[in-house]
């Protein structure tokens, strides 16, 4: 089977949408990222059953293993966390879903096809906010849109959530000759709001 019938089939299959999967651009090559949402919707359409082992549990490290079964395949992997690869503040919460999402996405193919899961990339990298904050800076939000916004980005975890700050942002962002110092109207906003399709 090609790999778009492969995913159409399994998109149909596992009732997956457009949330359900984002592409990331990792290594100058874009990589589509199964999110959380969708590795357990893939789970529960495939009826995957998985059993976890707690391997390693320190405050520095955390293995977790998941075996899980689809039809006469058993499928047994690991799941990991630490400071070094994520920012979370549970490890052994991030493991599991580590653990998990590779025991979903091996059994059914999808690896096979360049997808990853969200859970498995390192977020001690990834996220960085810092982006997010100058973009909100520079955006069509008022003071108070603002102060909200700044502290809901500054207790983002997923790159999920990270991918849609970046998107609303990048939307709402105000024209060179509309930066700080040059006020538009509520009317003007609504306008170029408009004018964008929002």
């Amino acid at each position: 089977m090609e790999q778009t019938d492969f995913l159409r089939q399994l998109y149909k299959e596992c009732n997956l949408s457009e949330s359900d999967v984002f592409i990331m651009k990792m290594g100058g090559k874009n990589i589509p990222i199964v999110t959380r949402s969708g590795i357990e919707k893939i789970q529960a359409a495939k009826d995957i059953p998985v059993v976890f082992d707690p391997i390693v549990v320190t405050p520095e490290f955390v293995v977790i293993k998941a075996i899980g079964q689809l039809g006469d395949v058993t499928v047994e992997t690991f799941g990991e966390a630490s400071p070094q690869n994520t920012k979370q503040k549970y490890p052994v919460a991030m493991a599991e879903k580590r653990a998990l999402s590779r025991v979903v996405l091996k059994l059914t193919g999808i690896y096979q096809h360049g997808y990853l899961g969200e859970d498995e990339l390192d977020t001690s990298e990834e996220i960085d906010v810092s982006v997010l904050l100058r973009m909100l800076e520079t955006s069509t939000y008022d003071d108070e849109q603002r102060v909200d916004a700044s502290l809901r980005i500054q207790n983002i975890e997923t790159q999920e959530e990270y991918k849609q700050w970046f998107d609303r942002l990048n939307i709402n962002q105000l024209d060179h000759s509309e930066q700080p110092g040059s006020r538009m109207s509520q009317t003007d906003v609504k306008n170029k709001l408009r004018e964008q399709g929002l």
